[in-house]
């Protein structure tokens, strides 16, 4: 696992022993994918990733702060854009498993989608100079366009993990490297936008480094023009292997699969109860101006996240192999809730000890960033051995939908805590206004105490999971000699 670092930081050369050693990190007896797979793969998820990171990182600061919207008017939007994209996923979802293309089903979408979603994600980071209502409104209309074209993309794209290899090992290192490799896409937005940060403090670059405005403009231009670029690859460097089946479900037929999948309704309704967790990625942004002193922090914020992320990766598939999968997820959980609640009480002036706990949390973090995904595809194996069919499209939109609904969750959690903590909001454009004592330990609540919440409760409901041990072995087992028999009888 460690050559997954190497590749990461670039300047690999693919020859002689150092291509051998790569091959052998992703190579798995029996599989089908080569290094390229991999890499292609992880590369196209930059694509969208990018954009994901400026909306989920940046967007709610955005709103609050340079729009100057109530945080708990933009609170409610996200909530309410996301109740309607639960049936938009599921309705998506649906289409994948609908498509029949010589293409395949997923990677069309994946050619369809990225100039729409590139173009929507800059018009989201435009500041109209209009009234309050028309902001208001312009920041429903965006925001509920970016979260349309996003479901195309990001559908098709996760659920394209399950027919590009039949192998479960194959899989878990796949979507291990993937999420760590899109990472990247979060990497980048902070760096640039930290960048940028210290460029204006200096008075430097005022084309693109004025004010917080055109930071976010430029940082989500560059995501667009990355979207364009990367995404296409999922397109043109992939393999869909798995055949469907010749009849495509009708959409009253996917949405019987999903309902009747139990393991799916499980996982579904643990990861939504997670969302307290979440809260962390919205908040950073808020503690690192208000309580640090500037974008430039979120930098060393979000180091211990992605450094957890890096290190879990190294670990990940041997730990699903030796505890099973779980097993690992619930674990992770429950690592993660000490050093979270230690960080509440620690000083966030404190530099080291603060990021000793967000790293001893990250790492765990870096696991259950990975888990879900693995999940997903085992309750998809699971409906082609209960129904015989698999549904990758409808159970993958579950998995966007838990993904958006815990933004939406976290945004109006989060809303809704600034507006009880008193949060004061900016009168004029790029104005960071200082905020109470209350107000700031209340920042720092949503950034320790509140997300050990999420870690908690979310562990309940896979007490009743039962996809584990032998009976999804034999659920393996079977659909191994199921698709083996298949393809004889192709051949033949």
């Amino acid at each position: 696992m460690r050559d997954y670092a190497i590749i990461l930081l670039g300047g690999v050369s693919m020859k002689g022993k150092i291509k051998a050693r790569i091959d052998n990190a992703f190579h798995v007896e029996g599989g089908v994918l080569r290094t390229r797979d991999y890499l292609t793969y992880a590369v196209a998820g930059n694509g969208q990733n990018l954009s994901y990171a400026m909306v989920t990182g940046y967007l709610m600061i955005f709103y609050t702060d340079i729009l100057r919207i109530d945080p708990a008017t933009v609170g409610v939007m996200f909530f309410a854009v996301n109740l309607w994209d639960g049936i938009n996923d599921v309705l998506m979802g649906s289409l994948v498993d609908k498509t029949r293309t010589k293409w395949g089903k997923m990677r069309p979408y994946l050619l369809i989608a990225p100039l729409p979603l590139a173009i929507i994600t800059t018009m989201l980071f435009i500041a109209p100079d209009i009234s309050y209502t028309g902001r208001v409104v312009y920041m429903y209309v965006t925001y509920i366009l970016w979260d349309a074209f996003y479901t195309i993309s990001d559908v098709p794209y996760w659920s394209l993990v399950t027919v590009l290899s039949p192998n479960r090992e194959e899989r878990t290192k796949l979507v291990n490297f993937a999420r760590i490799a899109t990472g990247g896409g979060v990497v980048v937005a902070i760096l640039l936008i930290s960048g940028l940060t210290m460029l204006k403090e200096n008075e430097l670059l005022p084309l693109v480094a004025r004010n917080d405005q055109r930071i976010y403009l430029f940082a989500a231009i560059f995501a667009s023009i990355g979207c364009v670029s990367l995404l296409p690859l999922g397109f043109f460097g992939t393999k869909e292997r798995i055949a469907q089946s010749e009849k495509a479900p009708s959409f009253k037929e996917s949405f019987r699969f999903l309902f009747s999948n139990k393991p799916l309704m499980i996982v579904t309704l643990s990861s939504l109860l997670a969302f307290p967790r979440m809260l962390q990625t919205g908040i950073t942004v808020y503690v690192a101006n208000y309580i640090l002193g500037g974008n430039q922090w979120v930098m060393v914020l979000s180091a211990p996240t992605l450094l957890g992320m890096l290190v879990a990766s190294t670990f990940v598939p041997k730990l699903v192999k030796k505890l099973g999968l779980v097993k690992a997820h619930v674990y992770a959980n429950l690592f993660s809730i000490l050093p979270l609640c230690a960080l509440y009480f620690v000083d966030p002036h404190n530099i080291a000890l603060m990021l000793l706990m967000m790293s001893i949390s990250g790492i765990a973090g870096g696991v259950l960033h990975i888990t879900p995904v693995l999940l997903v595809a085992d309750c998809v194996d699971y409906a082609e051995w209960k129904y015989a069919q698999r549904g990758e499209g409808v159970s993958f939109s579950i998995s966007n939908f838990i993904s958006k609904a815990n933004a939406a969750l976290q945004n109006v959690t989060l809303g809704l805590l600034l507006t009880l903590f008193h949060f004061a909001k900016p009168v004029t454009v790029n104005e960071i206004l200082p905020q109470s004592a209350f107000t700031l330990k209340g920042i720092w609540a949503m950034n320790s105490l509140i997300p050990a919440i999420g870690c908690l409760i979310c562990i309940v409901p896979m007490l009743f999971y039962e996809l584990k041990g032998e009976q999804l072995q034999t659920i393996q087992q079977e659909l191994s000699r199921k698709r083996s028999n298949a393809g004889k009888e192709n051949e033949a």
